[in-house]
Order: C-alpha cells, then sequence, then structure tokens
C-alpha cells in the first residue's frame, strides 16, 4: 500500500504528485490508475444508499479522497460480506469490501 498522502491541497496537490509518484509527472495524471478505455457507462446503475446499524459504526472518517468505516466487531460477522460502492466528486468509484 502507498503511505503517502495525496489531496488537492497546495502542499500536496496535483503540482506535487509527481515528487512521491513518480509516473504522475505530466498533463492532466492523477495518482489513481484509471483505464478510460475499459471504463463503460452502466445505465443500469442504482443511485447510492448507505444502510448499517449506527449502534456498530464506532467512526467514519472522511480524508478528502476515500473514506474509512470502523465497525465494532464484538459480533460474530463469520460469512458475512458488506460491499459499498462509492462515487466521490472525484469521479473515483471505489469499492470498500469489509469481511
Amino acid at each position: 500500500t502507498m503511505s503517502h498522502h495525496w489531496g488537492y491541497d497546495s502542499h500536496n496537490g496535483p503540482a506535487h504528485w509527481h515528487e512521491h509518484f513518480p509516473i504522475a509527472n505530466g498533463e492532466r495524471q492523477s495518482p489513481i490508475a484509471i483505464s478510460t478505455k475499459a471504463a463503460r457507462y452502466d445505465p443500469a446503475l442504482k443511485p447510492l444508499s448507505f444502510s448499517y446499524d449506527a449502534g456498530t459504526a464506532k467512526a467514519i472518517v472522511n480524508n478528502g479522497h476515500s473514506f474509512n468505516v470502523e465497525f465494532d466487531d464484538s459480533s460474530d460477522k463469520s460469512g458475512e460480506c458488506i460491499r459499498v460502492c462509492v462515487m466521490l466528486s472525484l469521479t473515483l468509484l471505489l469499492m470498500l469490501s469489509i469481511y
């Protein structure tokens, strides 16, 4: 995993991405590999919605380009998989799988 924090502020924005991600030294670069040739619009996609027991979500942290959800893991979740698809304002589609 990459431990460097990237963002869109003056200290970590696009002008600085190449310092930690050399491949991002150019025009219209991103530290995320987006294959525009492979990207396809899917009109069958439904609007994003979240449903969870608020009592089990201990913390939800938005760092500006992704989010982390910390759940109470005191109950047995064996065999359970939660998948959350999030469309960020950066037009990145991320999938978070929690097992």
